[in-house]
């Protein structure tokens, strides 16, 4: 049999006995075939068949029968052109820009002299394809076959190749795989190898390459005999499976007439492949081929060692079932086979069952094999997995005689026939699978197994074991399956990426008994570099960690380790694969499924290797096989730490600590969640915040994990800047949350961090189609809108919509409030898995308003939370903070911690002199008892007890080489050092750092004063482009510039925050470059990202700047900013950025037209006081040009020859920028309450300025006087403040005429009417209404009002004129005027405008209610507004005047029945309804409005309570009725006693206030 194998191997390998092959190949030729390829086709038959040995026989056949219809592809055979919107046309595999074209997209495919052309078609119906031929067009249900039709001499399925090739070259990248995943059906088999750690110790190479080819030879030979496929290799274990053929189930038979349309069934696969009839067979030989692996090879002997010290033993477990399988990776560098679902979950608890010469079968496979077999009884009865068989016995027997399948059967052998482009693109995939170090042997024609040991070799190899933690349960639902599919192709692709970027090698992705796992490896051929471990391995393993948490939401374990390891084939010479083996590997898989993993452990050889560019935190050492004693372990110190400032050595702060600590242990340490907790750290910059924060958090997550606790940490940092930038610092938490919901597992009990500052590695996953989807699941999950998805991931989280709902209109706004409440509901049901929650926010005091809205929301409402915000000290006018709550945390600092129970503030102080010692004794790491006292005293003078002002003065004493240590043993200043240099050692903090400085080059100081302009943080890539801003550069200037960076990172000025992507510059001079000769050769550069170690070191470096120099610097940032062209709509935090740039540099007018785009956004999205905020900090930029010059004349602040020397454009956004502040006023902004001041500084403005009368745009007045009459008649301007009334409506109505638009002329001639009846001038109020009169038609003019002014102003005032008429005693007028609303008017007013329907109607309703027409008041307000509004707009929505709805509603119902008998239900419900305490509470605003409408709100109510009470038997009730009612008619009094304009809502409220009195003297 061993020769037979060996033949069967010659045959298949050895070049000779190809020849009658190579003749073969001319056999099926396609046209167009050349001959010229044939002396190459047999070398390339024996290179596929030797890489077919690498991956399961059937996998091979797949990739066959796909090889030929990919090389058609390429080739041109099949041409795709596609026109889109886009204007993209790709043919012959070209991608072209060619101009937009209409029409539908089109796919060419030409074979001889056939021409066909597959039509995409959409309709509002369907979509889908069309094929056309030259004579007519068939449907896509015919497409199949005409395409196999083509294919059928090619043995291919080939349309799926075709769809699938079609889809990865338009949308995404996809595999050309027939099935890219598919459903089996089989019987498993898991071997188990062990004894080969021990062996690697004891023998050479050589010795141990070939005990290893021999063993598993023989354990492969086995499979072959009984018919089974070698899947996977997993170290010293394979898994083999004997496929069943699938039984096609009649329920899901095709329909008759589907079945009919097709010519013929699609082809059966390939009859080279084996497969079983029955799961029985199946099961039953898997069964007898792990009996016979038992029986024959385990304890077995190897040669040259005796059985006492070493021996290889096998046990093995058996599971059956259905599997998933599906191939993951890229058409480029590396794919992986998986198979996943309920079998191998047998395999793996079967296996773990089985002790050394066993045999354990699951349950599912011991019911199966009791069909074939007679079992002994416990086996029957048995529930879980059993053994079946054991070293010399064997539990079952077959019913029927086992017959030998065709063991040729389950090794790759290429087919006969196959074009020589054909062999080429299988070799190209079939080389994909197979791992890069053997596919470079490969093409050096090596040929794996024991004559060929030369290929194993033992190096020293970085390890790294990464489990997912995530759940692969297959359901059989192909939707949810696939979305599994999708995300572990997307992880597939994120490693391969990183690995790529840090040159390293992926060993297997796999499922197994240890979960969904990935191995990676450095150090084996091309992948070994000097300082490999700390600059590639624990990067690569540090990035993959950090882009899955922050990327993926997926929680995941690591082990590494770094080690001499055996490297080289294992298996037979029919199927063998690539593998490393050894003891490191084996304790990178214990340490990755540790107990105590947080997150990344290594070996004490990563620590060794790398601790000069990482730190590791001790773990206690564990127990491995392979290793005498026990093994130390560390966790290193990632990315997220070195940004939050951890540092080595840290001192002090133990009362601050400790304290922290209690919080924490008294939220952990609980069964049942207890309420959220806020701790408050403030503290000047430099006194270690940070610091403390850090080391509370790993306290903190220690102690959640030394009580299996999960715990989840987030953590982010407030940006300078971006104050007004609505939940700025919850926008990432919410993408974060998105990338983890729906796929997140809830089995882990290890904790781990999220950094959300960190840049994506992983581009993929930030496709606004992802967010958005996710978006939409989780607000229907939390019971949102359909249509709030879209309008918040648009104008909070900057996503393009996907949706537009309502038939196309547009969306309803979300108010903050909506998004508010999503944001604590998002964060809540994301972290309501975890026991323990930490929320770290730094630098607090850049912190939006609506950000702490949510942080106070989470407080209320948040159990297991706990929030540590890290702040500047906090001033009581600090606009971004509420109010309320920062006089909480002024209490609670007053009060020290009593004063709130779920709020503590920590106040830090500078370091006593003991602290300072401790500092300084760390850092020399020697005892404190060592250094003299008068190096610490000095140290501690000149710093202040300044946490990191002693570590710099430390840093630079080490430097300058200041301290020696003594004969005494004791540490002090050097001799050689003056008392004068030790006395001014830096006394000041700014001097210090400047002396750090002054080490720089001029070129290394001017790049960090750049990077300083440009901000706290900063990119590579721009600081290049502004450094040589419209000049060449070149590659000597770029590698000077990483050069000062480097080095700044190493002095501790800046830190290196992040690695990932790839930024395109163009060199004037690539000579230098080794990869670039032509000039202006676009070269990727890596991108990184910078921070300030500390806000000290920029500032520092903005003090040494002159102001000219730093406004220039700005320009140059805020025209690159400019220049990526980003919308604030896009990207609100990129606008505002570029506006502070704008300002920094001086130019006014650049920062106000950005600010009023910026304030329109806001604006949009009702983001009122964040719009306000922008506006009054441009406004001030006008002001601060003004000062210093103290004779200037003055208009509203600004310099009058300032506002005559501006463009018309300039004085345009200025006055627009004064409206934009003054129209948002909200009585819940005390700091605005001056808005009228701001209109009458915009009104002085426009007057003064000699530029207005160049406006092209005379609009901006109407929209002024517009909102300043809004103001007056609001009645909110404060008393004592003379107003001009009249003359704000004259300048209307003259601004309006020179304008000469009657829409603008009727509105300024309404608002002249109505002022003049608010100063009471009812007479002159009615003689500017027959003005109106004369030039109003609502059927020309309605529309155009609504369209400017958001309703009809001028029909509105027809209105009011009814209460003028009434108050002067006019009834005739008065009732006239009525008729024509109702019968002119009220038709033509648009019906969804229900506010302009009220408006005009209210005074009407009043007047006909006082007329004793109640019930024509009611059908009136019923069929115009109340029942309107519902109709349109639903329960959900919401308006200005909405609160009076109900009262005015059950006023006309009560009126309606003083002439009859009130039924009793109604009666009963009015009454609670005008009792409940939460009726008669109304806005000032809306009081004062409604008054000069005829009557205000509480008088409405008083009105309702005093007809009932007239009705009211009950003495109680009536009493309580009346009480009320006298209670609201007194606050409407109030409100309109000594004001003008309000006389009919007066005497309306004195008749009232009667009534209650009568009413109460007849009760």
């Amino acid at each position: 049999m061993m020769n037979h194998a060996t033949e069967v191997t010659s045959t298949q390998l050895a070049p000779s006995a190809k020849s009658h092959e190579a003749e073969n190949c001319n056999k099926k030729m396609l046209p167009g075939d050349s001959d010229s390829s044939q002396p190459h086709c047999s070398e390339l038959r024996s290179s596929i068949e030797r890489l077919g040995c690498h991956i399961p026989s059937h996998v091979a056949l797949d990739l066959e029968r796909n090889a030929s219809c990919v090389s058609v592809l390429e080739s041109g055979r099949i041409s795709l052109s596609m026109s889109t919107d886009k204007g993209v046309t790709a043919s012959n595999g070209d991608v072209e820009s060619q101009p937009s074209q209409s029409g539908p997209s089109e796919i060419n495919w030409e074979d001889g002299q056939q021409n066909q052309q597959i039509r995409q078609y959409g309709s509002s119906k369907s979509k889908g394809y069309k094929l056309k031929h030259s004579q007519s067009e068939i449907s896509l249900d015919s497409l199949e076959n005409s395409i196999d039709d083509i294919a059928d001499d090619l043995s291919l399925s080939s349309l799926t190749t075709v769809k699938n090739y079609v889809a990865g070259r338009f949308s995404m990248p996809t595999l050309p795989i027939t099935e890219a995943y598919q459903y089996i059906d089989g019987a498993f088999l898991l071997v188990d190898v062990s004894g080969f750690t021990r062996l690697s110790t004891l023998l050479d190479v050589e010795t141990l390459s070939n005990a290893i080819s021999d063993y598993f030879e023989s354990l492969l030979r086995q499979v072959e005999i009984f018919g089974g496929d070698v899947l996977k290799f997993a170290g010293d274990a394979f898994f083999v499976q004997w496929r069943v053929k699938k039984v096609p189930d009649p329920k899901k038979q095709e329909p008759e007439s589907t079945a009919k349309t097709k010519k013929r069934k699609r082809p059966e696969r390939c009859q080279r492949e084996a497969q079983s009839d029955t799961f029985e067979h199946a099961v039953l030989a898997a069964a007898l081929c792990g009996e016979s692996i038992v029986r024959l090879f385990s304890e077995h002997k190897v040669q040259g060692i005796s059985s006492d010290v070493a021996l290889l033993d096998v046990h093995c477990g058996i599971g059956s079932g259905e599997v998933a399988t599906l191939h993951v990776g890229n058409d480029d560098t590396r794919r992986e086979w998986l198979f996943l679902g309920d079998p191998v979950d047998q395999l793996s608890l079967a296996e773990g069952m089985a002790k050394t010469g066993e045999v354990v079968a699951s349950r599912e496979a011991i019911a199966l094999l009791s069909k074939s077999c007679y079992l002994s009884d416990d086996i029957r009865l048995e529930n879980g997995p059993h053994v079946i068989a054991r070293r010399g016995m064997r539990f079952f027997e077959p019913m029927n005689p086992w017959r030998e399948g065709n063991e040729e059967l389950n090794s790759y052998k290429l087919s006969n026939g196959i074009p020589v482009e054909h062999l080429k693109s299988l070799k190209h995939l079939m080389s994909l699978y197979v791992h890069p170090v053997a596919r470079r042997m490969e093409s050096q024609a090596k040929i794996y197994g024991r004559e060929s040991v030369v290929d194993a070799e033992i190096r020293s190899v970085y390890t790294m074991f990464i489990k997912l933690d995530i759940s692969c349960i297959i359901t059989g639902n192909t939707f949810k399956d696939k979305r599994l599919f999708l995300l572990l192709n997307d992880i597939m692709a994120m490693v391969l990426a990183v690995l790529d970027q840090y040159r390293g090698h992926l060993r297997q992705f796999i499922v197994d008994d240890k979960g969904v796992v990935l191995i990676a490896t450095f150090g084996l051929r091309g992948a070994s570099f000097p300082n490999m471990v700390p600059e590639k391995g624990l990067p690569a393993a540090i990035t993959i960690y950090e882009t899955l948490q922050m990327d993926f939401g997926i929680d995941c374990a690591i082990g590494a380790t770094y080690g001499k390891v055996f490297c080289g084939a294992v298996g037979g010479l029919r199927r063998h694969e690539y593998v490393v083996l050894g003891p490191p590997v084996n304790l990178a898989a214990r340490l990755m499924c540790s107990d105590n993993n947080p997150g990344i452990l290594v070996d004490d050889a990563v620590r060794q290797a790398a601790s000069e560019r990482f730190d590791f935190l001790s773990y206690p050492p564990i127990k491995a096989k392979g290793y005498s004693d026990l093994v130390p372990i560390f966790e290193p110190q990632s990315i997220i730490e070195r940004n939050w400032n951890k540092i080595e050595h840290f001192v002090g702060r133990e009362k601050e600590l400790r304290r922290m600590i209690q919080i924490g242990k008294q939220m952990v340490f609980t069964e049942k969640k207890k309420k959220a907790h806020m701790v408050l750290i403030e503290a000047h910059s430099g006194y270690g915040k940070s610091s403390l924060a850090m080391q509370s958090i790993e306290k903190t997550r220690r102690m959640g994990g030394s009580r299996k606790k999960k715990v989840n940490i987030l953590k982010n940092i407030c940006k300078e800047g971006e104050k007004l930038v609505p939940y700025s610092i919850f926008r990432q938490i919410v993408l974060d949350i998105l990338s983890n919901y729906g796929m997140e597992s809830v089995t882990s009990e290890n904790s781990y961090e999220t950094d959300s500052e960190s840049i994506s590695s992983h581009e993929s996953y930030q496709h606004d189609a992802y967010y958005n989807d996710r978006l939409v699941a989780l607000c229907k999950e939390l019971n949102y809108p359909e249509d709030f998805a879209d309008a918040l991931g648009e104008r909070m989280l900057g996503l393009h919509p996907t949706n537009i709902y309502f038939g196309g209109n547009q969306r309803k706004k979300i108010t903050p409030n909506d998004v508010l409440e999503f944001v604590v509901d998002a964060f809540l049901l994301h972290t309501a898995r975890y026991d323990f929650v930490l929320l770290a926010l730094d630098d607090v005091q850049w912190m939006d308003s609506l950000s702490w809205k949510v942080v106070q929301r989470l407080v209320d409402r948040g159990k297991g939370l706990m929030i540590l915000c890290l702040c500047r000290p906090f001033a009581m006018e600090d606009a971004s903070i509420d109010p309320g709550f920062l006089r909480q945390i002024q209490e609670e600092k007053a009060e020290n911690g009593k004063k709130n129970p779920d709020l503590s503030v920590i106040e830090l102080q500078p370091f006593t002199e003991s602290d300072v010692l401790m500092i300084l004794s760390a850092t020399l790491g020697c005892d404190p008892g060592c250094i003299k006292e008068e190096v610490c005293k000095h140290l501690f003078k000149n710093s202040g007890g300044i946490p990191y002002y002693v570590r710099e003065l430390i840093q630079v004493m080490n430097q300058d080489n200041l301290l020696e240590r003594g004969n005494d043993g004791l540490i002090g200043w050097r001799s050689s050092q003056s008392e004068y240099n030790q006395i001014t050692l830096h006394t000041d903090m700014n001097e210090l750092l400047l002396h750090r400085l002054d080490r720089f080059q001029f070129d290394g100081r001017t790049l960090l004063q750049l990077g300083a302009i440009i901000g706290f943080e900063f990119s590579f890539s721009e600081l290049l482009e502004i450094q040589y801003l419209s000049m060449n550069i070149s590659f000597t200037q770029v590698k000077q510039v990483q050069g000062q960076l480097s080095r700044a990172v190493k002095e501790n000025i800046l830190i290196e925050t992040c690695h990932g992507g790839i930024h395109k510059i163009q060199l004037s001079d690539t000579s230098s470059h080794p990869e670039h000769s032509k000039p202006t050769d676009n070269v990727d550069i890596p991108e990184k990202m910078y921070s300030f170690r500390h806000a000290m070191w920029r500032n520092c470096l903005l003090g040494t700047m002159l102001e000219e120099r730093k406004r220039d610097l700005h320009h140059s940032v805020a025209l690159l900013l400019e220049s990526k062209n980003i919308a604030c709509e896009v990207d609100l935090r990129h606008a505002m950025r570029t506006f502070h740039h704008w300002k920094a540099s001086g130019n006014v007018a650049k920062a106000c037209f950005l600010a009023k785009n910026i304030s329109k956004h806001l604006d949009d999205s009702l983001f009122i006081h964040q719009s306000i905020g922008v506006c009054l900090e441009a406004i001030e930029m006008w002001k601060f040009k003004t000062c210093g010059d103290t004779d200037q004349e003055l208009v509203a602040g600004i310099s009058r020859d300032l506002l005559n020397s501006i463009s018309p454009d300039e004085l345009d956004c200025l006055a627009r920028l004064h409206i934009s502040a003054a129209k948002n006023h909200n009585p819940s902004m005390p700091k605005f309450l001056n808005s009228f001041d701001i209109y009458q500084d915009c009104d002085l403005i426009l007057k003064e300025s000699t530029v207005s009368a160049s406006l092209k745009d005379r609009s901006i007045y109407f929209i002024l006087y517009s909102g300043m009459f809004n103001f007056i008649q609001s009645g909110l301007i404060a008393e004592d403040k003379e107003v001009d009334k009249e003359g704000v409506a004259v300048r209307f109505v003259e601004q309006a005429c020179i304008h000469g638009d009657p829409i603008h002329i009727t509105r300024a001639i309404a608002m002249e009417s109505l002022t003049m009846s608010l100063l009471g001038k009812f007479d002159e109020a009615i003689v500017a209404q027959k003005r109106l009169e004369r030039i109003y038609s609502a059927e020309k003019l309605s529309e155009g009002i609504c369209r400017e002014y958001a309703s009809d102003r001028a029909a509105q005032n027809y209105g009011y004129s009814v209460l003028w008429y009434e108050i002067m005693g006019k009834h005739d007028e008065s009732q006239s005027q009525i008729n024509f609303i109702l019968s002119r008017l009220l038709p033509l007013m648009p019906e969804k405008n229900v506010h302009n329907s009220l408006l005009l109607l209210y005074p009407v309703l009043l007047v006909l209610v006082d007329n004793g027409m109640a019930q024509k008041a009611r059908s009136l307000f019923h069929s115009h507004v109340y029942d309107c509004f519902y109709k349109f707009y639903g329960n959900e929505s919401s308006t200005f005047f909405l609160f009076i709805y109900e009262a005015l509603k059950f006023l006309f119902l009560v009126a309606s029945y003083d002439q009859g008998d009130f039924p009793n239900d109604e009666f009963n419900k009015i009454e609670d309804w005008v009792l409940s305490d939460n009726v008669g509470s109304f806005p000032k605003i809306v009081v004062l409005n409604m008054c000069a409408m005829g009557r205000s709100p509480h008088c409405i109510i008083a009105e309702i309570c005093i007809r009932l009470a007239s009705k009211q038997v009950d003495h109680e009730k009536r009493k309580l009725l009346i009480n009320k009612g006298m209670d609201q008619a007194q606050k409407s009094v109030a409100y309109m006693k000594g004001k003008s304009g309000v006389d009919y809502a007066l005497r309306q409220c004195y008749r009232i206030t009667n009534m209650c009195q009568l009413v109460s003297w007849q009760a």
